[in-house]
């Protein structure tokens, strides 16, 4: 089995990041997305608590029956989420499992940041997401698409200035942060 893992803080998750599992799922040989919200961000974002995230994160994937899946391997782990410790406790848990990790084209400048970055490389193969805007990063003949330059930014930003945001998150994403009042 091959699982694509999709990291990142999901401070909400939006329709960009389906549209990235729904690309992964069908363009290549991965069999599932696991998404891996962190616990604590490596670099100090500020985020609602995980429980949130996680929850939203639930709701958005539904729609992919299965085959977009949760994961709370971060929480398990508690303290701060560095992805290499991800990929070695989940190697361990899960030996006969082929991983690879899926980040966006705007993130590869941070790799150097990245804790034991070069040790991570030999573990896990990385799946470079084309991302308007960043596409100078793509160099493994990767060809000339993009998806949306969306970020969880821009969704909190409309939030707190009480402007919509029903065409940049699933319905019941929505509704979650609505009734959670997040975000405010």
């Amino acid at each position: 089995m091959k699982i694509a893992l999709f990291g990142g803080s999901f401070n909400p998750p939006h329709v960009c990041h389906l549209m990235i599992c729904y690309y992964v799922l069908e363009t290549t040989d991965v069999d599932k997305v696991w998404l891996v919200p962190c616990y604590q961000h490596a670099f100090d974002k500020e985020l609602v608590a995980f429980h949130h995230r996680f929850n939203m994160c639930s709701l958005a994937v539904e729609i992919f029956n299965k085959r977009v899946e949760v994961s709370t391997i971060e929480e398990e782990q508690k303290g701060i989420s560095w992805t290499i410790d991800t990929v070695r406790y989940l190697k361990r848990l899960y030996p006969d499992v082929e991983f690879e990790w899926i980040v966006g084209s705007d993130v590869t400048r941070e790799f150097t940041s990245w804790k034991d970055f070069d040790l991570l490389q030999k573990m896990i193969t990385f799946r470079i997401i084309p991302r308007s805007g960043y596409l100078e990063n793509i160099q493994d003949g990767t060809p000339n698409i993009y998806f949306p330059n969306i970020s969880s930014t821009l969704i909190r930003d409309r939030i707190k200035k009480g402007l919509s945001i029903s065409h940049l998150v699933p319905k019941s994403v929505e509704r979650y942060i609505r009734e959670h009042r997040l975000y405010l």
